[in-house]
């Protein structure tokens, strides 16, 4: 190592004391834009799954027998998604009313920020260092999986922390029976994110090393509540979907033989849904194969006797290099990235921790330093842009979720859902008693509207429906509003407009109501 790219003593202190300061600085930041974006939180996000998780609590909310909760529970018997994460947002009393969504938001945020703590708590357990703590934070509330995704109601927040915790409880020494309560808290978190379920022979093996009886019963105890849960739940419903399985299949099959097309497609979304979501793509891609190939060597190397840490990533890695959706690997894969940070960090400080005199170089830490500044300098740029910070009042509800966050024009798309919520609101004016209504996003629809709402037939599709009435959004592009175009321009032959919302003339439509000719 060449004198100029070793730090002495007094150089580096100097050097680290002004990274943890730009570091606080950032993190104050992002948790004030966290915070105040879309105050006072009256919305909770425009996606599936976000609304769905709503639903689901509101049945929980108002008692699963409740009439009113008929469609949440249905959601909540015979959906896809776990039970866990509506389970935690009823009890802050999280509901489709008002007051019920500001609930909901501020159990997302205290889920954000209790994984915040945990996740300090967690790198200084490994590390020992706060300059470490500072960087892994930043790094990770950068990640997509927070900014934008944690904004909207997801359960990868909640799913995070109780993984941090299950890691943290597994390896302490001062709690008696420390790997039961580990195996307790990984049975909670399979109910949150059902993907916690392939780390349970992780931790099965990990265990295993020191005592066979106590890794069988520790993965007992952990499958015992998705048991209980599978028991209690029915069959699938109609448009719950099959399996992640099934739909893998499906995507192979129609692959048509393009498999070197597909691996690439599944290869580079993975690598790249590892690094911060504000970075650019070559960035992102280059960030993320450095951290998988120094994972990589590490897991190699421990081959014979890995960390509990090292086989929660490399499970959680091989269920994600198959994942039938690769679009959504920048959420899903946000978990694993504090646990492949720390555990990439110990193996690149491990290679100078055997001689005590080497520093490290200077190259090392400020680059480092400078790549996950950066990425939430880039992270903050875009939750502060003007059409954001400061939007009107009416569409500043609306801020607070993915689609806005990531849209290439974020008034635009706030407007969209403002306009087609109080166009819903106006149904009951527009549509005879008796009368329902078609839409493509049922979900959003139903939290403004009294007038029955079904989902269309086939997604995006006019005919074939059961309702006379249609209504319409302006689904923007593929990547902002609610993920998806509905065909256009309307067949005058077939349908008749009944009334459109748009900003001005000139300008698109934001939404529409349109009625079946017979």
């Amino acid at each position: 190592m060449s004198r100029s790219d070793v730090l002495t003593p007094a150089t580096l202190a100097r050097l680290c004391t002004a990274i943890k300061a730009l570091s606080l600085a950032l993190l104050a930041a992002w948790l004030l834009a966290f915070l105040t974006i879309g105050y006072p939180w009256t919305m909770v996000g425009s996606s599936f799954d976000a609304l769905s998780y709503l639903w689901m609590a509101d049945a929980l909310s108002h008692g699963v027998s409740s009439p009113e909760a008929a469609f949440g529970s249905h959601l909540l018997f015979h959906g896809r998604l776990p039970p866990g994460y509506p389970i935690y947002l009823s009890a802050f009393g999280a509901s489709a009313g008002a007051e019920g969504l500001w609930r909901a938001n501020v159990a997302q945020i205290i889920a954000v920020l209790a994984m915040t703590g945990l996740l300090c708590t967690y790198v200084w357990s490994r590390t020992r260092s706060g300059l470490t703590v500072l960087l892994v934070t930043l790094y990770t509330l950068a990640h997509p999986m927070i900014t934008p995704w944690s904004f909207e109601l997801f359960s990868e927040p909640l799913y995070t922390g109780l993984l941090l915790a299950v890691c943290l409880i597994a390896g302490s020494e001062r709690l008696p029976r420390a790997w039961l309560w580990a195996a307790l808290l990984l049975g909670v978190a399979c109910l949150v994110r059902s993907m916690g379920l392939v780390l349970i022979p992780a931790l099965v093996w990990w265990l295993a090393r020191r005592s066979w009886p106590r890794a069988i019963l520790a993965g007992v105890v952990a499958a015992t509540p998705t048991v209980i849960w599978s028991v209690l739940k029915g069959p699938p419903g109609e448009g719950a979907g099959g399996s992640y399985l099934a739909q893998l299949q499906t995507q192979l099959a129609s692959a048509g033989g393009q498999w070197l097309e597909f691996a690439l497609t599944q290869g580079t979304s993975l690598v790249r849904s590892l690094a911060p979501g504000a970075l650019p793509e070559p960035l992102r891609l280059i960030l993320g194969a450095a951290l998988l190939l120094v994972f990589a060597r590490l897991a190699w190397r421990e081959r014979r006797s890995p960390s509990l840490d090292t086989l929660f990533v490399l499970a959680t890695l091989a269920i994600l290099a198959i994942w039938p959706f690769p679009g959504y690997l920048d959420r899903l894969s946000g978990p694993l990235v504090p646990l492949l940070l720390v555990v990439v960090i110990r193996a690149v400080t491990s290679g100078n921790s055997t001689d005590p005199k080497q520093t490290p170089g200077i190259v090392w830490i400020s680059s480092g330093a400078l790549v996950i500044m950066l990425s939430m300098l880039m992270t903050l740029a875009k939750l502060t842009q003007p059409s954001i910070r400061s939007a009107e009042a009416e569409l500043r509800p609306f801020s607070r979720n993915a689609s806005v966050l990531g849209a290439e024009d974020p008034t635009f798309i706030a407007q969209v859902h403002l306009a087609s919520s109080l166009a819903a609101s106006g149904l009951s004016e527009q549509v005879p008693a008796g009368q329902c209504v078609s839409t493509t996003f049922a979900y959003w629809v139903r939290l403004f509207s009294p007038v029955p709402v079904s989902d269309t037939v086939s997604p995006f599709s006019w005919g074939d429906n059961p309702c006379r009435f249609i209504f319409l959004i302006n689904l923007a592009s593929p990547r902002d509003g609610f993920n998806g175009i509905y065909p256009m321009p309307l067949p005058q032959d077939q349908y008749s407009l009944v009334f459109v919302s748009s900003e001005t003339p000139e300008k698109p439509m934001l939404a529409a109501l349109i009625e079946r000719k017979d």
